[in-house]
């Protein structure tokens, strides 16, 4: 924390599994961010959202954030399992790997985020762009799709899809998902 090392989502994960050693029930709280805070998408590819810890009592509800003057409870937000929350830790890692050129690590993260958010549509846009940048097209395509089809209102999956098409030379299907 000192070094500047850890992120609100590392940040929450170790707390709450802290305070369920101490038998706290803290909630892992998911929030939407506007971009000016970071939770931006950026070269297609799906960063975490904002994520802080919560304790409800039947007289209080505390908040642990590490950038708790910024926040605000009217952005949208909802509570999400430790899982969950592990598979955007693992995202996370995987997008670094792949800033990093590095492939292997990167579908490696990338694989477990999917495996433990299989219907997160995000962990599979995440996949699918590093399956493109490895070189595997069809496959970086079919699991664009699939996001897609996991959340149709998924403009990034669509933008993708888009990106694909066009480069590929698909003009019809490269229209279809820009109108999206």
């Amino acid at each position: 924390f000192y070094r500047n090392r850890g992120n609100c989502l590392s940040f929450t994960l170790l707390l709450t599994q802290l305070a369920h050693e101490l038998d706290i029930d803290l909630k892992i709280n998911e929030v939407d961010l506007p971009n000016i805070w970071g939770a931006n998408q950026d070269s297609g590819l799906v960063f975490y959202r904002h994520v802080n810890a919560i304790h409800k009592s039947d007289r209080y509800t505390q908040v642990f954030d590490l950038a708790l003057e910024q926040y605000g409870r009217g952005y949208p937000q909802r509570y999400i399992s430790k899982q969950a929350a592990a598979a955007l830790l693992f995202s996370n890692m995987g997008i670094q790997h792949m800033h990093d050129q590095d492939f292997d690590n990167a579908m490696h993260y990338l694989k477990l985020a999917v495996s433990l958010s299989p219907e997160n549509s995000d962990m599979w846009i995440n996949l699918s762009a590093a399956l493109k940048r490895s070189g595997d097209v069809k496959l970086a395509e079919q699991g664009y799709l699939h996001a897609q089809g996991l959340n149709d209102k998924d403009s990034l999956a669509a933008s993708n899809l888009e990106r694909l098409y066009r480069s590929q030379g698909n003009i019809r299907l490269a229209d279809k998902y820009q109108k999206l």
